[in-house]
């Protein structure tokens, strides 16, 4: 049975295989299957390429039906032929077997189904190559981009190199650039290294006081009221019976302005022809007087300065004088110009008539003139002044005004002039006790005054009287010198130097690290060579010692020898002690011994020939132990400090020994054999600009 029915599916697919389309002639397209016949054989044969449809029509095969179907096709049966729906038993019964046909359609069918395994292999093998290819193009895109991803790392990595090291490069470069920029610009703004050559000069200490002016004069009295004219020059030395002014009375007021107005047209024409070069006479006589007039200038300008406008009167007074000289000096030279002769032609004209009208001051006594008056001139004699109580001395020297002022107008009966009869003039002070001791003033003794105000220094004040209270000394000096140039003070204030040092002077901001002793005790240094054998540590810090100088050998003024004696200073304390460059040992000291002043000759008084040198004894009175030494150099000073100064083009220093100072300058000294400093030295006065060995120049 399963055999049948697989035979029999054999046949009906041979059958759907074996099945064709009849061919159609060109003139009629009815041709009939030659095998098919109706089985009761009364049906007919139809046309192949026709069939029945509803409501009578035929359709031409290949036209579409309502069922999306092509006639003889099925689309939903995969494009196999349409099965004719008539009964396929009706077919097949009439249909005889073929065994043979069988296997050609089956050896078709395998040959077929060879084929297309073979294709569908094939078409397999080309896509599994066509895969293989796109996977290798694949891969070589991916080796492509990752070489081109490696090959712009690479080059990314090399740029990132070259621009970090060319980066560096410009880092280092802007670096040196703008150290070089730092460098030359702080050059170019730092303070600059200034230099001087040390100069001779020398250091003062003063004390400042108010002094009262006391001369031996004499006055001349007004017979008239009215206009004072003078004739000469204020602090003028005059002879008897000279003419000083005149006395003009009210009536001739307008001659008198109008002999002004014409001296300043000739003023004026004097000053005109001197500018325009014309008079070389004249241009030397300015030339004199501009440094008397700079001065008084310089001092009203550092008082304005200072906020101190107290003598502006001295200074008008001095302008005044000066003027007045110059006026004097000019009018002696010939200017040879018809204007001025004109003006001195009036100038004489108003002046006669003033003579033959107005009443005349004439000198009684030679002497210095002065037509500024205070009122005490006849009490401040010399005479009377030195016999005046101390407590009256000091008030009038507190009250006393400084300038003496002066009056254009007179009244009858009253002083007009004054005469200072001798080249003595006196200044009387009053100095506390802490200023200055009387012991420093003792009657005979020399100082000098130095008077800023009016630029005058006056040496060698002689001191003739010296009083002391419970609170101060009060002392008078005497001077013969500048009697005429101060005749229009009655007091001014006055420095009376104490102490005076000369010597190489350099300005104290050139010193570095000065070393500088203030006490009220003597300071002296004592320079011991490197082969005194002594040994530095032995000078500690506030020890004191008592010094012995003893002869060797002593002689008298016939040569014979005789007891040496020594020269001692007790109470030496040490303030510093320091070893040199040379390997020496300088030591501070300070004392108060009076004997100091001998002690320091012992080098000029025990020399080698006269007494065969000296022993100098150090007893360190801590320890009672002493230290004898052959030679020591002992100096008058009060410090130590260093010195830059310009060694062939490079900075250099020296140690110093500085023998006094102010607040402006300094005496300094050598030590030892050292040479330098000297006068040719070329010292910094600005050491904060440089340090030593930096080049300069």
């Amino acid at each position: 049975m399963g055999k049948e029915n697989n035979n029999k599916n054999r046949n009906n697919n041979n059958y759907k295989k074996m099945s064709y389309k009849p061919k159609q002639g060109n003139n009629s397209g009815n041709q009939q299957a030659p095998w098919y016949s109706s089985p009761d054989k009364k049906q007919e044969s139809k046309p192949l390429n026709y069939k029945k449809t509803s409501g009578n029509k035929v359709k031409p095969q290949g036209q579409k039906n309502n069922n999306n179907s092509v006639s003889g096709y099925d689309k939903q049966n995969n494009n196999r032929p349409v099965q004719n729906r008539r009964p396929q038993d009706n077919r097949t019964q009439n249909r005889p077997v073929d065994n043979n046909a069988n296997r050609n359609n089956e050896e078709l069918a395998r040959k077929k189904a060879a084929e297309e395994k073979a294709k569908r292999a094939k078409a397999a093998e080309a896509a599994k190559a066509k895969q293989l290819e796109k996977e290798k193009a694949k891969m070589a895109k991916q080796a492509a981009r990752a070489k081109r991803k490696s090959v712009a790392g690479k080059s990314a990595e090399s740029r990132a190199v070259r621009n970090g090291f060319l980066a560096a490069i410009m880092v280092v470069l802007s670096v040196f650039v703008l150290v070089f920029i730092v460098h030359h610009l702080y050059n170019y703004i730092a303070e600059k290294p200034n230099f001087s050559f040390v100069m001779a000069g020398s250091v003062e200490h003063t004390i400042g006081a108010k002094a009262l002016i006391v001369r031996d004069e004499s006055v001349i009295n007004a017979s008239v009221s009215g206009d004072l004219v003078t004739q000469i020059t204020e602090g003028s030395r005059i002879a008897k019976q000279q003419r000083l002014a005149m006395v003009v009375p009210s009536n001739l007021e307008s001659v008198v302005s109008d002999l002004r107005n014409v001296q300043q047209q000739i003023s004026d024409v004097q000053r005109e022809l001197v500018q325009r070069g014309e008079v070389s006479e004249a241009e030397s006589i300015y030339d004199s007087y501009d440094d008397k007039l700079v001065s008084v200038i310089d001092n009203i300008r550092s008082g304005a300065m200072n906020g101190n406008l107290s003598d502006l009167a001295a200074y008008y007074a001095s302008l005044s004088v000066v003027l007045d000289e110059r006026e004097d000096e000019l009018a002696k030279i010939n200017f040879d110009d018809e204007r001025l002769n004109v003006l001195r032609r009036e100038e004489t004209i108003y002046e006669n008539q003033l003579e033959r009208e107005a009443s005349k001051i004439i000198a009684t006594k030679p002497g210095v003139v002065s037509f500024r008056l205070d009122g005490n001139e006849e009490i401040l004699k010399y005479d009377t002044f030195l016999g005046m109580e101390m407590s009256e001395v000091k008030k009038m020297i507190s009250s006393a005004q400084g300038p003496i002022s002066s009056s254009l107008y007179v009244e009858a009966d009253r002083p007009v002039a004054r005469i200072a009869q001798n080249d003595e003039q006196y200044f009387a002070v009053y100095l506390d006790f802490e200023s200055a001791a009387a012991s420093d003033f003792a009657v005979g003794t020399k100082h000098d005054i130095n008077i800023r105000s009016e630029g005058v220094a006056l040496e060698d004040c002689e001191v003739v009287r010296a009083e002391e209270d419970k609170n101060g000394t009060l002392i008078v000096f005497k001077t013969t010198r500048y009697v005429e140039d101060l005749l229009d003070l009655r007091s001014c204030d006055i420095e009376i130097v104490i102490t005076e040092y000369s010597g190489m002077r350099v300005s104290m901001t050139s010193l570095v690290d000065p070393y500088i002793i203030d006490s009220d005790k003597q300071i002296f240094s004592l320079y011991f060579d490197s082969k005194s054998g002594l040994n530095p540590d032995m000078f500690t810090e506030k020890n004191i010692f008592n010094l012995s100088a003893l002869p060797l050998r002593n002689t008298d003024d016939d040569g014979k020898e005789v007891t040496p004696s020594s020269l001692s200073v007790s109470g030496c304390e040490i303030f510093k002690a320091e070893t040199m460059p040379d390997g020496g040992t300088v030591v501070f000291f300070g004392t108060y011994d009076e004997n100091l002043p001998e002690f320091l000759k012992i080098n000029s008084k025990y020399t080698e020939g006269i007494s065969g040198g000296y022993k100098l004894t150090l007893i360190d009175t801590t320890t009672g132990l002493g230290t004898d030494v052959s030679s020591v150099i002992p100096l008058k000073c009060n410090g130590i400090a260093t010195l830059y100064y310009n060694n062939q083009g490079f900075v250099d220093e020296l140690r110093v020994i500085v023998i006094d100072s102010d607040r402006e300058f300094a005496i300094i000294s050598t030590y030892g054999s050292q040479k330098k400093p000297d006068y040719n030295t070329v010292y910094v006065t600005n050491p904060d600009s440089c340090k030593p060995n930096d080049k300069v120049g």
